[in-house]
């Protein structure tokens, strides 16, 4: 069984929502990076994105966009990338790391050998908005990293047509992201009630029922994650806690997450 199937099963047995935080590597440096990770993991995270900056981030609003701009002035690299994910599981992080990055990022480095450095290290997963699953890298990735135990992670969206949704759960494993609405990460709300509503239940109709929905985009409160709970299994708090963790640092992000 799967980091990510393993963690899923914990979170239904304690009959709560699923969180999912999100990390720059090398915001604000490498040792920052490390520690956050380290304060996420023990104050209630379930599974942590590390997000490898990329100069033109597609899907990242301002707050994503400032911090990885600030990790790549200082000179953040992709085995950065590795080596930090390789200090938390030498750590004691037990629970599951994903990576996020960007298309440039994987072609570049080599797709087989990302997979292998990253199965090599502990990562369990990607998220990549911009690598679909249609295109010959995408499905490239798709195949390697189930040799390697890791997911793939396909991004669903309130435009998408059935036949989108149709072709998404043939790639569907244990979690997918479901994009609150259009847009970028950060930015206020998300669909009306009954829009979201509707959204969720295509989802969960065409996809298998081990497969636990991770809702982004826009969680910013308490209230936010409390009305969410019996809707989707899991939340996906990226742009807030980088601006509590700039106000706060990690006693800010592990008080907001000791709440949940």
């Amino acid at each position: 069984m799967s980091r990510i199937e393993t963690q899923n099963e914990i979170i239904a047995e304690e009959n709560r929502i699923g969180v999912m935080t999100h990390v720059i590597v090398g915001y604000p440096n490498i040792q920052a990076t490390e520690d956050l990770v380290c304060t996420m993991a023990e104050n209630g995270a379930d599974f942590i994105e590390l997000q490898i900056p990329f100069s033109d981030p597609v899907a990242d609003g301002p707050t994503i966009l400032k911090a990885s701009q600030i990790a790549l002035d200082n000179g953040t690299t992709v085995d950065d990338a590795f080596t930090l994910a390789k200090n938390l599981r030498q750590k004691g992080v037990t629970i599951p790391l994903l990576f996020m990055t960007y298309a440039n990022i994987v072609n570049t480095y080599g797709i087989e050998k990302f997979a292998e450095k990253s199965a090599k290290v502990g990562i369990d997963g990607y998220i990549i908005p911009d690598l679909p699953f249609d295109t010959k890298e995408g499905q490239k990735l798709f195949e390697i990293s189930k040799q390697y135990g890791q997911e793939m992670i396909p991004l669903y969206a309130p435009t998408m047509n059935d036949e989108r949704y149709e072709f998404l759960s043939k790639h569907a494993q244990n979690i997918i992201y479901a994009v609150s609405r259009t847009g970028v990460t950060g930015t206020k709300g998300t669909n009306s009630e009954t829009d979201l509503d509707i959204y969720l239940q295509k989802i969960k109709n065409s996809t298998s029922q081990k497969t636990r929905i991770a809702l982004g985009f826009g969680i910013q409160s308490h209230e936010q994650i409390k009305n969410l709970n019996n809707t989707v299994d899991t939340v996906v708090i990226g742009s807030h806690l980088v601006q509590v963790f700039d106000e706060k640092g990690n006693d800010g992000v592990a008080e907001f997450l000791q709440k949940i």
